[in-house]
């Protein structure tokens, strides 16, 4: 097990003081990932995010030449160690009304900041129970999208479009900042610990209780071990602590990855009948885990993460509909999924619009993080050259046949409540 984030979410004002502060933050954050080092815990990225622009934020022209200096300040954080990894002008767009002119002009500079930045990581929450479901949005989203794979197909791993996703969950791109004080939340990197727990579930006679439990033992003592780290340093600091992220997070490694604990329940292959019964026993029991949980706290299923389910995926045990049906149950959604270049911004509207479509009627949250790769199609593989991805197929994905349609839709229908 290791710390893959310390997360801090912080109130920012764009502005030199609020700059000021982040650094003397950062600086006591770099103090407390030397005790966890010299508690034996690595801690793989310290990160931030920042508040959201809503419908109620209105930037003036002022703000939009800031930028520039804000985030060259910030990547100087990053040159020192200070920071790894930043999530900047998030939205909350979650809204049945148009968006607003401030809302379309984020959107519209968004994909340069995000190529131009390699630290830089950014969402946009297009649907939540509470507030609705924004179509305008989405289709938004499959814009930014399809303009970062045309500069940079790997940029799309800074982009998110988020489904009722809370505030201060510490994984990216999703982290968005809410309230007055800074606030500290834990995501760890923990598929190793189920890889080892359902190894020995299968090798011994040994039933889905006791694995229930053992999770839920392991687990609560890692929440145990770290809150007596981080809780007194946030007392010091003035630092609220929001808890973990329960989601044990993966690494490429065949024992480091959740579809090889999958697989260790013995039902079947990954993708293969059987999957949604073990997908759901292991966030069910993630939720079961009484310690502060925060964010998705459950499976998670990065396509381009995880060696088990990239392997699956090249055998052709699944597809993209099988994903989807696997958010129902999972904590997280589409997540580092490889799609064809030539992939039309209506198709990945759809696509996000399904997504949506879920979160809101499971009350979940959910994300999607695609991936259209230029000159690639279906069946080919992907070749980035990056330590967090196992490369694999990409994913076919056939179009509506009514997207011609899509734009009337949109223009009648710019957002929905349920």
């Amino acid at each position: 097990m290791k710390i893959r984030a310390i997360t801090l979410g912080f109130p920012f004002n764009h502005d030199m003081e609020s700059l000021e502060n982040l650094k003397m933050y950062m600086e006591s954050i770099a103090s407390l990932r030397e005790v966890f080092s010299d508690n034996s815990i690595e801690v793989q990225t310290v990160r931030f995010c920042t508040e959201p622009y809503t419908l109620k934020t209105n930037y003036d022209d002022d703000f939009y030449h800031r930028i520039p200096s804000i985030l060259d300040y910030i990547d100087s954080l990053v040159r020192k160690n200070l920071v790894n990894f930043y999530s900047y002008l998030p939205g909350l767009c979650d809204q049945k009304e148009k968006l607003s002119k401030t809302q379309l002009r984020v959107m519209q500079h968004l994909p340069h900041h995000i190529t131009n930045h390699s630290s830089l990581f950014s969402s946009i929450q297009v649907s939540s129970l509470s507030n609705g479901m924004s179509f305008e949005a989405i289709s938004h989203c499959a814009k930014i999208i399809k303009k970062l794979a045309e500069k940079n197909p790997f940029a799309n791993l800074q982009f998110a479009a988020t489904f009722n996703v809370p505030a201060n969950t510490p994984f990216f791109p999703s982290a968005y900042h809410e309230g007055k004080n800074p606030k500290i939340s834990i995501a760890i990197e923990g598929a190793d610990e189920i890889v080892k727990l359902t190894r020995e579930f299968s090798s011994k006679t040994r039933t889905l209780k006791w694995l229930e439990d053992e999770i839920i033992r392991v687990f609560t003592e890692i929440y145990d071990r770290i809150a007596n780290i981080v809780v007194p340093f946030c007392y010091k600091n003035g630092i609220e602590y929001c808890g973990m992220d329960f989601s044990p997070s993966q690494y490429p490694e065949e024992n480091k990855s959740i579809g090889t604990a999958i697989e260790n329940i013995k039902l079947s292959h990954f993708g293969e009948v059987g999957t949604i019964f073990a997908i759901g026993f292991l966030t069910s029991t993630l939720q079961k885990i009484n310690r502060t949980k925060i964010g998705f706290s459950g499976f998670m299923q990065p396509l381009l993460e995880d060696f088990m389910i990239a392997k699956r995926h090249d055998e052709k045990k699944f597809t993209l509909t099988q994903m989807l049906l696997n958010s129902t149950v999972c904590g997280l959604g589409l997540d580092c999924i490889p799609l064809p270049g030539d992939i039309t911004e209506e198709t990945l509207t759809l696509l996000m619009m399904d997504v949506a479509m879920l979160s809101t009627r499971l009350n979940k949250p959910l994300t999607c993080r695609l991936m259209p790769i230029p000159g690639k199609t279906d069946n080919d593989r992907t070749d980035f050259k990056f330590e967090y991805f196992t490369n694999s197929k990409i994913c076919t994905l056939s179009p509506s046949s009514f997207s011609k349609f899509l734009n009337e839709f949109l223009g009648r229908n710019p957002g929905f409540i349920f």
